[in-house]
């Protein structure tokens, strides 16, 4: 099961390719797949991050109220905060993928637990947005024994590249598929540059790019 997240940045944004220019994107924002080192991207929490996380929960859960009115001001991590700061600044700013190993999200942890965690997590990368019509913050991508056929999160039908409606998205393995769940990702400023390279008089077609932050 792979919950996910969408959020809206707070900060700043980086500037985007104005539309219908034909200037080549020149940033930390343009890579293709063979130049990345999986391990740059990667953060593992410390015994002290998991150890800070772990007391923030309790006090999350002691509190009993909504998980929608979890805030990073009522709920701080001091220690594990600026470091998420830090990813986040990648996320808009840089190669827009991160990945953080180590989270407190299976067995033997709850599905609440999980979804705190996560919760915590997201407040320092931005706002929560629904994911679906009727509201939904957090869903769940997992597999429905082929009851849907259609291309979806809950089926084995393969998703194509593809931008959500919002800056940052934030997936969660909670538990892992015996095979498949793999993702992949590109970056938009790369594929900009591309189309100026080999068809510039598509450019106009897609209208502006921008940076592909993906969590």
């Amino acid at each position: 099961m792979v919950p996910g997240l969408h959020l809206t940045a707070t900060s700043k944004q980086p500037p985007h390719v104005e539309p219908f220019t034909l200037v080549p994107e020149d940033s930390p924002t343009v890579w293709y797949g063979g130049e990345l080192d999986p391990k740059e991207l990667e953060y593992h929490l410390t015994k002290d991050d998991l150890q800070e996380l772990e007391e923030t929960i309790k006090k999350v859960d002691a509190a009993r109220i909504k998980l929608e009115d979890v805030t990073k001001e009522q709920f701080p991590l001091p220690k594990l905060g600026p470091k998420l700061k830090a990813i986040h600044d990648d996320l808009l700013f840089g190669r827009g993928i991160r990945v953080l190993k180590g989270l407190p999200l299976g067995p033997p942890h709850s599905q609440r637990h999980a979804a705190v965690t996560i919760w915590l997590l997201s407040e320092y990368f931005g706002k929560q947005q629904p994911l679906t019509a009727s509201g939904h913050l957090i869903g769940h991508v997992k597999y429905d024994d082929g009851r849907l056929k259609r291309t979806s999160n809950l089926s084995q039908v393969p998703l194509g590249y593809h931008a959500d409606n919002s800056d940052i998205v934030f997936l969660a393995c909670r538990s892992q598929a015996k095979t498949g769940g793999k993702s992949s990702c590109v970056s938009s400023h790369a594929l900009h540059n591309e189309i100026l390279k080999r068809r510039p008089d598509l450019h106009k077609v897609p209208g502006p790019f921008y940076p592909l932050p993906v969590g």
